[in-house]
């Protein structure tokens, strides 16, 4: 399945009548050239430098389990693993590597680690693309909360674990809601449900083999960290898009955010994430430099992580305020 074709302007069509999007006219097909180009060595480098962070990260957890580092080495041996979503969200559009098979053997690995089966993603992913920020056909779209209370909740991964359940659950059985159908064809659907049945086989194995290792290692090696480890990227994926307009304007639907050079190498330049929608063909190495090209034209582009989420929450109780409710928190 191909993923990386771009929106309209600048090179083809995108969307439809009912979401035209636009506003990626200002990547022009000369910038679009000499940016696209697939290579296999930058995402060969950065996944074993990932791989060997996290291989290192559990060596040492695992060797703290009883003492009080076990406290800070889990959630960063955590985030390490949830940062895969970096490689996961690149291969789902065949643009981490040239070579393909290496984009969907990473993808499954990546998606299997992230609790996020690779096909299911992909094809939910598309939809994003063709319908970023549409109230109702935006199957990732993360409105801001209603509440601080909320917002606390989603940032803790409550709604997003309670996802993850619900769609292995139907996903085994077969049974995939109307927004799950609106992005998967039919023809489709039966290896999304193989996808889903291996991928909790593979965990069952992988809690067992924990298990036997030691009775605690499922809960220091698996549980805790994925649980500590999404937080981090839970204020990532919120800075991407909630509070932007729900229009199909891609200047002004998507942000891109400031952050430390190395949360930009393990979240494999994401926070280009405006770039990115305006041109999903384009690799993560070359977002940067698209940034340098067409950043300033972008409405939601500067702020740092921590001002998006104080810009979020003074929206957050400006709306509660305005809707004469109490804040819980």
């Amino acid at each position: 399945m191909d993923t990386t074709t771009d929106p309209p302007g600048a090179t083809s069509s995108w969307g439809n009548a009912e979401w035209p999007l636009h506003g990626n006219e200002v990547v022009t097909r000369e910038m679009l050239k000499s940016l696209r180009p697939r290579l296999d060595g930058p995402a060969l480098i950065r996944l074993a430098v990932h791989a060997a962070s996290i291989v290192l990260t559990g060596v040492l957890l695992w060797s703290a389990r009883e003492t009080v580092w076990m406290i800070l080495l889990m959630p960063v041996f955590g985030t390490l693993i949830a940062l895969l979503f970096g490689p996961l969200h690149e291969c789902s559009h065949g643009t981490a590597f040239r070579t393909r098979w290496m984009n969907e053997l990473t993808g499954h690995m990546c998606g299997f680690l992230g609790n996020r089966p690779f096909l299911y993603f992909r094809y939910r992913h598309t939809a994003h693309h063709t319908f970023t920020q549409h109230p109702q056909l935006d199957p990732d779209r993360v409105p801001l909360s209603r509440s601080l209370l909320m917002y606390v909740l989603e940032m803790f991964g409550y709604k997003f674990w309670k996802m993850v359940v619900d769609y292995h659950w139907r996903g085994c059985q077969g049974k995939f809601d109307a927004s799950d159908l609106s992005c998967i064809a039919p023809l489709q659907i039966p290896a999304v449900v193989r996808e889903f049945r291996v991928v909790m086989a593979g965990y069952v194995l992988m809690f067992a083999a924990a298990y036997m290792l030691d009775p605690w290692a499922p809960l220091v090696l698996i549980i805790g960290p994925r649980i500590t480890g999404e937080i981090l990227l839970r204020f990532l994926r919120m800075s991407e898009h909630t509070g932007t307009e729900d229009s199909p304007d891609l200047l002004r639907n998507t942000r891109t955010t400031k952050v430390s050079g190395i949360l930009h190498y393990f979240y494999w330049e994401m926070p280009y994430h405006a770039e990115h929608h305006l041109a999903p063909s384009v690799p993560f190495h070359s977002l940067k430099r698209l940034h340098a090209a067409v950043g300033d034209k972008v409405a939601h582009t500067g702020a740092g992580l921590f001002e998006v989420h104080m810009g979020l929450i003074r929206s957050i109780r400006k709306n509660t305020l305005a809707a004469g409710q109490t804040d819980k928190l």
